[in-house]
């Protein structure tokens, strides 16, 4: 399961962040096509929740992305460098990367980070 987590380190968060994380992300495969993977701060400032969705890619990316407009608020398109699609879901810290091969939700906590940072998260989580 943990070869479907997106290529996010608990070294990539602490360095993004400046909190430190921990080194693996905890990984629960729920079926066969998604998988949540976790990464926490090792002082519970924070945590950054993924699940990654591996069949039909785009058809869970233009279903994510309906479905947030419908149900979860404000949402926008947003560019990812490296991802072909990107929404975000800014009130409540979500965000939808479509990437060659799997549809990535993205949920962070974090009461302290920066746009920059969450970007920087973003990114590698689509590299």
């Amino acid at each position: 399961a943990a070869a479907v987590c997106p290529p996010l380190t608990g070294d990539d968060l602490t360095q993004i962040m400046g909190s430190a994380f921990q080194p693996n992300a905890v990984v629960a495969q729920h079926t066969a096509d998604q998988t949540e993977c976790q990464w926490v701060a090792t002082n519970g400032e924070g945590f950054v929740i993924t699940k990654s969705y591996r069949t039909e890619p785009r058809t869970q990316f233009a279903q994510a992305f309906d479905s947030a407009q419908r149900n979860l608020g404000v949402t926008q398109e947003i560019k990812v460098k490296g991802a072909p699609g990107a929404f975000a879901v800014p009130n409540i810290g979500r965000f939808g990367l479509l990437t060659d091969d799997a549809y990535i939700e993205v949920n962070t906590v974090f009461p302290k980070a920066t746009a920059d940072q969450i970007m920087q998260i973003l990114r590698t989580t689509a590299r």
